[in-house]
């Protein structure tokens, strides 16, 4: 016959059991205060005050404690070389004793590009004459790709006209008529920082 007090004596679920709270483990305060107590790690002899160490010596010194990595003869003050040391041989063949010249980097990742200066007045006159008959077809872009420079030398040399300028300026407000607030703001905000660019703010 089937008893329902031998299933709860065995440790066995029940209905009612399986709805009940889950279990949590709460760890109690005297392990926290036991755990955070053996981390606690003492302050290296180096750095304890003279009055509190009693092999320190008795007189001020400069205390260097490099780190447990190699260190670098370019990073090393001559000071703190040991008498003993081969890098005072490095030292002295340098020009009054300073440190060493550093080595060559290595190759850039990207190509390192040269100015060109291979423009003439007479590309000037071209260019203008180019940028004045049409701006439209002709702009800084096309400029540039032409003779073969930058679109700010070629906005330099070849400047657009009012009515260009004016045309730019009223198709640059309708794009910003279709910004939202949070463009607007960081816009507003760039100009700021644009500002103070070169200790103009006074900071």
């Amino acid at each position: 016959m089937f008893n329902p007090a031998t299933f709860l004596r065995r440790g066995l679920p029940t209905a009612r059991s399986t709805t009940s709270t889950p279990l949590t483990f709460i760890r109690h305060e005297s392990n926290t205060r036991r755990h955070t107590k053996r981390l606690r790690m003492p302050p290296h002899p180096d750095f304890k005050p003279y009055h509190l160490t009693t092999d320190s010596p008795s007189l001020t010194h400069i205390l260097h404690n490099p780190p447990a990595a190699a260190s670098s003869v370019f990073i090393t003050p001559k000071l703190f070389l040991p008498k003993d040391d081969p890098r005072h041989a490095i030292y002295a063949t340098t020009p009054k004793g300073d440190t060493p010249k550093k080595p060559k980097l290595p190759p850039p990742v990207t190509e390192i590009k040269e100015k060109k200066y291979h423009l003439t007045p007479t590309d000037f006159s071209r260019m203008r004459s180019l940028r004045k008959s049409n701006p439209n077809v002709w702009t800084r872009a096309k400029l540039a790709e032409e003779f073969s420079t930058s679109k700010f030398f070629a906005g330099m040399v070849a400047q657009a006209d009012d009515k260009r300028k004016e045309k730019m300026w009223a198709k640059m407000e309708k794009v910003k008529e279709r910004w939202g607030p949070k463009r607007r703001n960081a816009r507003i905000d760039r100009a700021k920082r644009r500002e103070g660019w070169g200790g103009a703010d006074g900071y």
